[in-house]
């Protein structure tokens, strides 16, 4: 029995920061030195990059970033080799000319690079989809590329836009009879990854649909009883105030899991930190999730950690608390959380003691 080959792309391919879009089948077209014959594969679309993972594990994955093209995609016609169509009701693919093609064998080695000739094209031949709204993405995606900084990551921002979050399964649902509140777009935040993701509040519980589609698995729906949170923590996410960190553990565990000192979930605790698009977002989803567990007669919250600094303070002086617990209280006060690099906690190194 043959089996399945696997499958070598994943998100962690990305930049930090580089939003995952969609997926393709295609053909690529002979492109020596990296391959003599046609491929079969996916392209994957990223904000800053296009990804072909080849079905062939022997031939290699090849990324082509945006920024390193010349000139915008262009419409390709494959039934006469070497014959571009004029326009696009007559191409079945597209072509670009990257400078620079990385590529990989392994999904554990390092990318190599390849130079390539200039006007040197890469053509793609599009199995089951049309051409036009590939094209439209890949041109608009080129073209902020090109872009000085701030300007092309605010034109990327509105690209991705309408791409990002996925659509929320009702079936998912618990209970098919939850009221439930509209789903919200959210940015998922782990270490090295940033993943599309949409939140639903319904009346007992709090579901979290991630994008996984990028990562060759199918999207997951994670959720929670409301009686389960323990904590719910505002925190920055690049330099905004648009991040919330949520905590959940059983009733048996509920000190520990409130519990700052446990920087990184342990058994019976999950840990998820989102990013809201604005901070008025953020402070909606909060009123609304008092509100719901108001509702369900649970108790409030705990405060914001930077409420118990003062008493943290006293005992560590008095000798109640370690060092190192009392350095997790401080990251913890200063919004540090594990799940982002950007924010990660910060301990001393002791060179010598005094």
């Amino acid at each position: 029995m043959a089996h399945k080959p696997r499958k070598r792309f994943s998100l962690l391919m990305l930049a930090y920061g580089e939003r995952y879009l969609e997926d393709r089948a295609v053909i690529l077209e002979p492109a020596p030195p990296l391959s003599d014959r046609r491929l079969k594969g996916r392209l994957k679309v990223a904000t800053w990059s296009l990804t072909f993972e080849p079905d062939d594990p022997e031939a290699p994955l090849m990324r082509i970033m945006l920024r390193d093209c010349d000139g915008p995609p262009q419409p390709h016609s494959f039934e006469e080799d070497g014959v571009e169509a004029a326009g696009t009701a007559d191409a079945d693919g597209l072509s670009l000319a990257p400078r620079l093609v990385l590529h990989k064998r392994s999904a554990h080695q390092p990318f190599a690079s390849l130079s390539r000739a200039p006007g040197e094209r890469l053509a793609f031949a599009l199995l089951h989809a049309p051409l036009r709204p590939l094209l439209a993405l890949v041109g608009a995606l080129h073209g902020a590329t090109q872009l000085p900084e701030p300007l092309g990551e605010e034109r990327l921002r509105s690209i991705g836009a309408g791409e990002r979050a996925p659509a929320f399964d009702l079936t998912a649902l618990v209970d098919p009879l939850e009221e439930h509140a509209p789903p919200v777009d959210v940015t998922r935040i782990s270490p090295m990854m940033l993943t599309p993701a949409t939140l639903v509040l319904s009346d007992s519980q709090l579901y979290l649909h991630s994008d996984a589609a990028a990562a060759a698995s199918a999207a997951a729906v994670s959720h929670w009883p409301l009686a389960h949170l323990r904590r719910a923590v505002r925190r920055r996410h690049l330099m905004r105030h648009t991040a919330l960190e949520l905590r959940f553990s059983p009733a048996e565990r509920s000190a520990e899991a409130s519990d700052p000192l446990l920087l990184l979930p342990g058994a019976g605790i999950e840990s998820t930190l989102v990013s809201f698009s604005s901070h008025a977002a953020r402070e909606a989803f909060l009123q609304a999730l008092a509100a719901a567990r108001e509702k369900l007669g649970l108790p409030p919250l705990p405060p914001p950690p930077e409420a118990r600094l003062p008493e943290m303070v006293q005992r560590w002086r008095h000798g109640l608390l370690s060092n190192y617990e009392y350095l997790c209280h401080l990251n913890d006060a200063a919004g540090r959380s594990c799940a982002d690099l950007a924010q990660y906690p910060v301990m001393p190194w002791v060179l010598q003691d005094y």
